[in-house]
Parts: structure tokens; C-alpha cells; sequence
């Protein structure tokens, strides 16, 4: 791929996030954008993403994703790095599978 080409971002999102439809909505957001990835509730409250695509497509869909759901979303963190390619589509994961 060429230079900012695929990028990984794994992101936590705190707040009042499960329950909400909020794998939901991210799944229907990520289906805007060339991006594989999953969406998950974690045991301790909070919702991991891991997107991966070409940078400007993963920052919009953040952007989509904390704009949709920004009256749940108390505050994320967004970790970096190479995409693996390990991702056939985009979807819900559930812990423990």
C-alpha cells in the first residue's frame, strides 16, 4: 500500500455505553467506510473498537461514531499502530469468543 496507507486504531470508549445501541450504530457507521474491524462490550462497562483502513477513514469514522453517540460517550483513548489485515469485514465480537 502507499505511504498513509492502512492504519490500525484501537479505541475505549467510556461512559454510558452499553445498552444504548452503540455496536449498533457503530456497525452502521463503519459500513460508510472501506474499514474492517469490530466493535465489542467489554465486561468492565466500556466498548472496544478496532478499525483499520486508510487513516483519514478511520478518524472520520471515529468523528461519525463520538458525534452519533456523544451524549453517552464520557471520554476514549485512541491507540495507534499498523493495520494487520487480519479483518475480513466489519462487526460485532463478543468477549470471551
Amino acid at each position: 500500500m502507499a505511504e498513509g496507507g492502512a492504519v490500525r486504531c484501537t479505541v475505549i470508549f467510556r461512559g454510558s455505553v452499553q445498552g444504548v445501541g452503540f455496536r449498533f450504530t457503530t456497525t452502521d457507521i463503519a459500513s460508510s467506510f472501506p474499514i474492517t474491524g469490530y466493535v465489542m462490550n467489554l465486561r468492565d462497562g466500556t466498548v472496544r473498537m478496532a478499525a483499520e483502513g486508510a487513516r483519514e477513514d478511520v478518524t472520520q469514522m471515529i468523528r461519525r461514531v463520538l458525534e452519533a453517540m456523544r451524549g453517552h460517550v464520557a471520554e476514549h483513548s485512541e491507540e495507534w499502530g499498523s493495520a494487520t489485515g487480519e479483518f475480513p469485514g466489519f462487526g460485532v465480537r463478543y468477549e470471551g469468543r
